[in-house]
């Protein structure tokens, strides 16, 4: 039995993605293939449980083990807010916010810094002799890699560093805090 795992702590990097992909290209390839998603945002599950909404065989076998899965845990808080009559504003405020929200901004830390990575590298592009380019720090980078400048692509990747770090604990890790000390079920 092989062993494969993807990790880091980076969110958005597609380790769910490459593990899925590699998975099932063993299944199709008829070796016996098995996920095992431990990601809080349990993608695998959730493309397991489709799979089997739709009628079609488990190949490669995916299971989710992780301590919160939002979509059960909606159900739960539904059910919850029915028992004790909770609803309206105050559902959303008592009950749902504290559940979703920190799993909201997980979220959109994972989605901006992919659609920032993703913008960085569709800055230029070129087909055949023709070549479009809009202005920014991808394209200024593009532009001192094809000139060879070594000194200014060092000084693009460190401007590019510098504004993930200051966005991250100037927006980000403020958001994130919040979430943790604002919206806790314990």
């Amino acid at each position: 039995m092989k062993v494969v795992a993807f990790t880091s702590d980076k969110g958005g990097m597609g380790k769910s993605t490459a593990a899925l992909n590699l998975a099932c290209a063993a299944a199709e390839d008829r070796y016996e293939a098995a996920l095992l998603d431990l990601d809080p945002q349990a993608s695998i599950g959730r493309w397991a449980r489709l799979r089997r909404k739709a009628g079609l065989p488990p190949r490669p076998l995916a299971e989710t083990c992780v301590p919160i899965d939002v979509e059960d845990r909606l159900a739960e808080l539904r059910a919850v807010g029915a028992n004790l009559r909770v609803r309206g504003w105050l559902w959303w405020r008592r009950i749902a916010l504290p559940v979703v929200f920190p799993y909201y901004v997980t979220g959109a830390i994972t989605a901006s810094g992919g659609s920032w990575n993703a913008s960085i590298v569709a800055e230029v592009a070129s087909w055949g002799n023709q070549k479009l380019e809009a202005i920014g720090l991808g394209a200024y980078i593009a532009q001192k890699t094809d000139e060879g400048d070594f000194h200014h692509i060092v000084l693009g990747i460190a401007v590019m560093s510098l504004y993930v770090v200051v966005v991250n604990r100037l927006f980000w890790r403020p958001l994130y805090l919040f979430a943790e000390r604002k919206f806790r079920l314990g």
